[in-house]
């Protein structure tokens, strides 16, 4: 087993880790996915007149920064080529910013958007921002009803079909291109009884689902149309629910040397789970204070507020809390992937000696609430539950576009509802949370458990792998699964895990690493090919040595590879964004967990060598 510099590079990893805690207790890092979320930064803040000289400056410096060479931006960073809809928001940002249609770059730009169709071939979410921008009429936006805002029990039943971020935009859109095309004036209840009542019901919804802190979901999409939605109804920033709204705005705003970045949604709560079990796996006291931080700051984001109903989709016995959100001040939209992180390493922490009515309380309901998002195919989907089950294998290797919102096409969308607007069971979190589960004492024996590894052995495609929702792609998804499996007793020699052992260690590059890219969204056949990738690497290693390799040539080597192209300040470099927001086409980064799973095998794999 390789030992030469393992030592070294473990501590040079955790020190660095241990220097980026906030005083809090908690690890935020950057979730950066392309320049397109600072263009609609820009737009918005225009449009509702509070655009700061600064943003303008910093922001249009960043979108600058990203344009390729033939006038274009891209989807995410890094994205082999430019797309329409960051290309066409992104100019647009830039004439709000001050910048000529005369300069080349912007030339450029608007020429790549003409060859590609213009405005009208643009998304409609993306659209409605090209109009605020004033770039495209608001007549010709297609129009939307919210007459289905008079039906009863109307947001349930969206529910039962669609995905939580389905159902705010359900209202949004709507309101926001009705608004457009009125010229942001509201409806007179004299006039049009029927359409102030809908706007109405679309006001009361948003403030229902507004945060404490003032964000929706966490995430700034829908946060930003809210606002819209919220002036057009009449706030204004003596309204405290949209003055919290526009104040929140700062939390998704990163200022550097390169210019003002915003994220679409940060992940503290996720980051500190992970990094938190990293210390207690190599070994520190959990009255160590910077471990005692990140505990209490954990017990403190636990979410105690009653989820909406057309967010959770509960049963009638559902808990209504106790989970974790992906990201701080987010108490609303709980999510089981994030969840499942906490309950491992709340579950850790109890192993090492954390011990008391605080995490026994945090664990009891955390641990119900999860059991009550499983759904009756055995999986865990992210936020809902209740919805429908994906075929085996890859899904959503297409773009989805909104169709022509003719009363046809909704009713399409609405008994038959694709699954990209959905929130299906999936391998990957299922394999996490069955990792959370393993480390609760759960195994294979429970009922539970068994539908959930039956899900699972369903969900492998021809090759005996697993497509990943959450996570690029099959590698990492498979070593999820590999390891959840691991951790509930399933026998590592089982035919199906060693089909997919197999097929794992047959992607191995020469440098010892594993790559996956996020072209494999839209060709799955090229599943588990791509750059080097510590981070895909580390997953692999750790499942690997679950699955009893760790005395392997194969681990080895990727150790080696880990040690090999750490960076002196004991980070590793990780180009691609490996975590997905919409695939095939949607991505971000996420500067910690890159930093996670290279130092996660490596405390794996040590623990291995000394026993």
């Amino acid at each position: 087993m390789v030992t030469s510099g393992l030592d070294a590079s473990l501590q040079r990893a955790l020190t660095h880790l241990k220097s980026i805690q906030r005083a809090d207790g908690s690890w935020n890092g950057d979730n950066f996915a392309g320049p397109v979320y600072t263009a609609l930064m820009l737009i918005l803040e225009s449009y509702l007149g509070i655009l700061s000289d600064l943003d303008k400056a910093e922001g249009a410096k960043w979108i600058l920064s990203q344009q390729y060479d033939d006038g274009s931006y891209p989807e995410y960073l890094n994205a082999p080529q430019g797309a329409l809809e960051p290309t066409a928001t992104c100019y647009c940002a830039l004439l709000l910013c001050g910048y000529s249609v005369e300069l080349p770059e912007m030339q450029k730009a608007k020429a790549f958007v003409d060859e590609q169709g213009g405005y009208a071939k643009c998304n409609l979410l993306y659209l409605i921002y090209i109009c605020m921008a004033g770039e495209y009429p608001a007549s010709k936006l297609p129009s939307m009803t919210l007459l289905w805002k008079l039906v009863p029990f109307s947001q349930r039943i969206l529910a039962f079909r669609f995905g939580l971020q389905m159902a705010i935009v359900a209202n949004e859109l709507p309101l926001a291109i009705q608004g457009l095309k009125r010229g942001g004036k509201a409806p007179k209840w004299y006039r049009c009884p029927l359409l102030t009542f809908q706007w109405w019901r679309v006001r009361r919804y948003l403030l229902k689902r507004q945060n404490p802190e003032g964000n929706w979901m966490g995430i700034l999409m829908p946060s930003l149309l809210a606002l819209v939605c919220l002036k057009y109804t009449g706030s204004s920033l003596a309204d405290r629910y949209y003055a919290k709204g526009i104040s929140y705005l700062s939390h998704w705003k990163v200022y550097s040397e390169s210019g003002l970045r915003v994220i679409p949604y940060a992940s503290e709560v996720w980051n500190t789970a992970l990094i938190t079990r990293l210390f207690l796996e190599q070994g520190d006291k959990v009255t160590e204070a910077p471990l005692r931080a990140s505990l209490n700051y954990l017990y403190r984001q636990q979410s105690m507020a009653i989820e909406p109903a057309d967010w959770q989709n509960p049963t009638w016995n559902t808990p209504r809390f106790g989970g974790w959100p992906y990201e701080q001040g987010n108490p609303l939209c709980s999510d089981t992937d994030t969840t499942g992180a906490v309950l491992w390493t709340l579950g850790l922490a109890k192993k090492s000696g954390e011990d008391g009515p605080v995490i026994s309380a945090a664990v009891d309901k955390a641990t119900a609430w999860e059991w009550g998002m499983q759904n009756k195919d055995g999986g865990w989907a992210a936020f809902a539950r209740g919805h429908k089950s994906k075929p085996p294998g890859a899904i959503m290797t297409k773009p989805f576009n909104f169709p022509a919102p003719t009363m046809l096409n909704m009713l399409k969308m609405f008994f038959n509802p694709p699954l990209a607007l959905g929130d299906p069971s999936t391998a990957g979190l299922t394999g996490r949370v069955l990792s959370a589960m393993g480390m609760l004492g759960y195994d294979k024996s429970h009922p539970s458990i068994a539908s959930a590894i039956a899900f699972l052995k369903y969900q492998a495609d021809e090759r005996g792998i697993w497509w990943g929702r959450w996570e690029v792609n099959f590698l990492q998804a498979s070593a999820c699964v590999i390891s959840g499996l691991w951790a509930v007793g399933e026998d590592m020699q089982a035919g199906y895990v060693q089909k997919a052992l197999d097929w794992m260690l047959s992607k191995q590059q020469e440098d010892g690493s594993w790559g996956e890219g996020n072209e494999t969204y839209y060709d799955p056949s090229k599943a588990g090919e791509g750059a080097s990738s510590a981070t895909v690497t580390g997953a692999v290693i750790s499942a690997l040595i679950d699955a009893g390799l760790a005395s392997s040539d194969n681990v080895s080597r990727g150790i080696e590879y880990l040690v090999r192209t750490q960076s002196e300040d004991g980070t590793w470099p990780e180009p691609l964004p490996l975590f997905v927001m919409v695939a095939p086409n949607s991505f971000y980064t996420n500067t910690v967990y890159s930093q996670y799973s290279p130092v996660e095998a490596l405390i794996k794999y040590r623990r291995r060598a000394r026993s």
